[in-house]
């Protein structure tokens, strides 16, 4: 086994904590010499050990030694104490003599463990080639760290004319139960969910993650972030029903009104209210929004399901990372409701995708796609 060998198993590991890691980023670590693997491990749940020390453990399990040995890490390893030790210490501690790593750690908390082991006398090098790997793998946590933004996924569920529901608001179900299946895994490995008012008035959704194999009978659950900008939400709805915290987001005006309505509910569910300052249309700024949502509640992956007004003033701000649609073949008619509300007056203003994806779950097609930076307009 080479260098790419022992990385992409790292990466391997480190996929397993993909519903279990927030806030934390994905890591995964395997401790090799001589070409063989001594030990490994990856970072399970926040507050517990990291990807690091997990390897380092599972080679004294094994009744070896990592002295002299290379680690192969995902992640830069960290350099602060948090809820658990500095994992550059304890690689250094444990005689490790070469660290080779696939991505950088932006969270300035966290970094300058690469020159913490130079400092000690242990080589440090980048594996370039799995890097674009590694930095997907916690693209949200990169973007969040960098810019203060979490990584926005819009989800869709359509008919082949562009509709997500029955002019009457019915829309359950569009796809069948392969595309719903594959959603709840994106919900799954988000931190947070967000939604409109209008949605959870009409379609009463939980927006949980279901328990499963896949998830474990109690899977952790995403932030439930519904836009509330005129206090119309009411206790009863079944999304307050679930357990698991809530948060509602409002504007200035409707605060009270909103507080008053949660103060005395008898209700399962932890309930937080918090306002955002308008728009210049006075709406909720979407973008000053997300930016609380990341640095206040650390919510790096966000997955947006909305009605047709929200996702599409999500688009129309450019606010979109990707887009996950799934499309049935089937259709609405032209009074159904639109997926986006779009205000397009040209045809040089229209919003092209590229798409990087495409799947077939069941019936349906799963479109994978990201905004383009540019078109041309000749098209």
């Amino acid at each position: 086994m080479n260098t790419h060998d022992f990385l992409e198993r790292a990466l391997t590991l480190a996929e397993q904590g993909r519903y279990t890691t927030y806030p934390n980023p994905r890591v995964g670590c395997v401790i090799a010499k001589d070409g063989t693997i001594l030990g490994e491990g990856y970072h399970q749940y926040a507050g517990q050990e990291h990807a690091e020390i997990n390897a380092l453990q599972n080679v004294k399990d094994k009744g070896l030694s990592s002295e002299g040995a290379t680690a192969y890490v995902t992640l830069e390893p960290c350099n602060h104490h948090g809820k658990t030790p500095p994992c550059a210490w304890a690689l250094i501690n444990a005689g490790i003599k070469e660290v080779v790593i696939a991505s950088r750690d932006p969270n300035p908390e966290a970094s300058n463990g690469w020159q913490t082991l130079v400092n000690a006398g242990i080589a440090v090098s980048q594996y370039q080639p799995l890097t674009q790997a590694a930095d997907m793998l916690n693209r949200g946590f990169f973007k969040a760290k960098r810019l203060g933004m979490p990584f926005v996924t819009l989800k869709s569920a359509i008919s082949l004319d562009g509709r997500i529901a029955l002019k009457s608001g019915e829309s359950k179900w569009i796809t069948g139960t392969e595309a719903r299946e594959d959603a709840q895994r994106i919900r799954a490995a988000s931190s947070a969910i967000l939604t409109g008012t209008g949605t959870v008035l009409t379609d009463n959704p939980r927006y949980t993650v279901r328990p499963s194999a896949e998830f474990g009978d109690n899977p952790r659950q995403p932030l439930r972030v519904i836009i509330d900008a005129k206090a119309r939400l009411r206790p009863e709805l079944q999304i307050f029903q679930q357990g698991g915290p809530i948060l509602l987001i409002t504007l200035a005006a409707s605060q009270q009104a909103l507080s008053e309505i949660f103060a005395s509910a008898n209700i399962p569910t932890e309930v937080e209210i918090k306002t955002v300052d308008a728009d210049s249309s006075g709406r909720v700024d979407l973008a000053k929004l997300l930016h609380v949502l990341a640095t206040e509640y650390h919510c790096y992956d966000l997955m947006v399901e909305a009605g047709g007004q929200l996702s599409g003033a999500f688009v129309q701000a450019n606010l979109v990372d990707e887009f996950v649609i799934y499309q049935a073949p089937t259709f609405l008619g032209h009074e159904a409701k639109a997926c986006y509300y779009l205000n397009i007056p040209t045809m040089a203003a229209q919003k092209r995708l590229t798409v990087s994806a495409l799947q077939t779950l069941g019936n349906d097609i799963k479109y994978i796609a990201t905004p383009q930076k540019t078109h041309d307009p000749d098209l």
